[in-house]
């Protein structure tokens, strides 16, 4: 849920950033154009040719490719921003809205990453009730008092505050198609 939050926030601050400044040259359009294809086509993995019969096995000979160390990983033509860069805006977003926040999603992002992924943040949601004094021990189930802990410390009041962010950001863009207008006639009217 972050990432997309993060996604969106990051997408809305580009998008009012470019309207609030004005968009009157094809350069401005454009720009504005790619923050939106960016957001809503980018990715890592090149969709279009896997969903191409012919260009699959041309995907799959360039990735084999760089797993043998011979080329770069390949890229689509539109590629995401990364993720980390859009956790940063939502970041950003939620100290302005109270510094109580500042650092506090890339704070817990570090912490859901590091349970998500392997790492040492995934065991501890198996630690034991009460292991012996001294030692910790694996249980082969998730412990009640670690997922409480984990669902009412850290997450929920966290989320709280991002779905906050989340309706500000979808508000401002609903307010941004709400009032922008396309030119119905003009020299370029028709073009593409």
């Amino acid at each position: 849920m972050i990432e997309v939050v993060a996604s969106l926030v990051s997408t809305e601050t580009k998008i009012t950033a470019a309207l609030t400044k004005g968009v009157t040259t094809q350069s401005e359009s454009d720009a504005l154009n790619d923050v939106i294809e960016k957001s809503i086509r980018g990715g890592r993995f090149d969709w279009f040719k896997w969903l191409q019969d012919d260009s699959r096995s041309t995907l799959i000979e360039a990735y084999a490719e760089y797993v043998r160390g011979g080329n770069k990983e390949p890229k689509p033509d539109i590629e995401q921003t990364n993720v980390l860069t859009m956790v940063r805006f939502l970041g950003k977003k939620m100290a302005e809205q109270n510094q109580a926040n500042d650092g506090l999603i890339q704070l817990v992002y570090g912490f859901l990453s590091d349970i998500c992924h392997p790492a040492a943040g995934g065991n501890l949601l198996q630690v034991a009730n009460h292991p012996s004094q001294g030692w910790w021990q694996l249980s082969p189930g998730f412990s009640d008092d670690v997922l409480r802990w984990y669902c009412l410390n850290s997450t929920v009041p966290v989320l709280a505050r991002v779905c906050e962010v989340a309706t500000r950001s979808i508000n401002q863009l609903t307010a941004w198609c709400k009032t922008i207008s396309f030119p119905t006639s003009g020299p370029n009217l028709g073009q593409t």
